[in-house]
């Protein structure tokens, strides 16, 4: 029992150590899964926030920041993971080809890899920005290309870009996303898409 309490404890603050003390305050901070669950997730927001491992989906997975909020007692955040954008909802590319349509400079064409949709039980507001840790999975190459994350307001095609985060830090395979000190709202009854993307440099 002793040995497996010390396995759950190396988990939580090597979950930690990951960010670094991104967002962090002195409170207490959310745990952690010990290990990253592969479908919707449901977790309590702690008003301190804290570190929470990400739901994994073809071989991404993750861990998000959460910053210092004033989530009132009893909200929930439910996070799920997939690789692909919903039908009809908002994406990088399609920001692109409006850009595109009056700027023949446009940037490359970006391409969306993994996408979390966020939603939360009662409205809450973050001090900040969260940040990202993403791991890559096996077969992805981080040459010559430039990787952010963008956070809409919605799942719908009009749905508003809430921020675009990026472009990560790499160190060999995982993509280091630091938040802002801007403050970020998510109401209840709204999807948020949080859309990890590449574009070739």
């Amino acid at each position: 029992m002793q040995r497996s309490n010390f396995y759950v404890a190396l988990a939580f603050y090597g979950a930690i150590a990951v960010l670094g003390g991104c967002g962090g305050s002195g409170g207490p901070q959310a745990i952690p899964p010990i290990s990253a669950p592969t479908g919707p997730m449901a977790l309590k927001l702690m008003q301190a926030g804290g570190p929470v491992i990400l739901p994994t989906a073809g071989g991404y997975s993750g861990i998000l920041q959460l910053p210092t909020n004033n989530a009132p007692a009893g909200t929930t955040m439910t996070i799920a993971a997939a690789t692909a954008v919903p039908a009809g909802a908002p994406t990088p590319q399609a920001l692109h080809r409006l850009h595109s349509a009056r700027s023949p400079q446009a940037i490359a064409v970006p391409n969306v890899l993994f996408v979390l949709t966020i939603q939360v039980s009662q409205n809450v507001t973050f001090g900040s920005i969260p940040s990202f840790s993403i791991q890559l999975p096996a077969g992805i190459s981080t040459a010559n290309e430039a990787f952010f994350i963008a956070i809409f307001a919605g799942a719908s095609a009009q749905a508003p870009l809430l921020t675009t985060i990026g472009p990560a830090t790499i160190s060999g395979s995982t993509l280091n996303f630091a938040g802002s000190t801007t403050p970020l709202t998510l109401d209840a009854g709204t999807t948020y898409l949080v859309e990890l993307y590449e574009v070739a440099t």
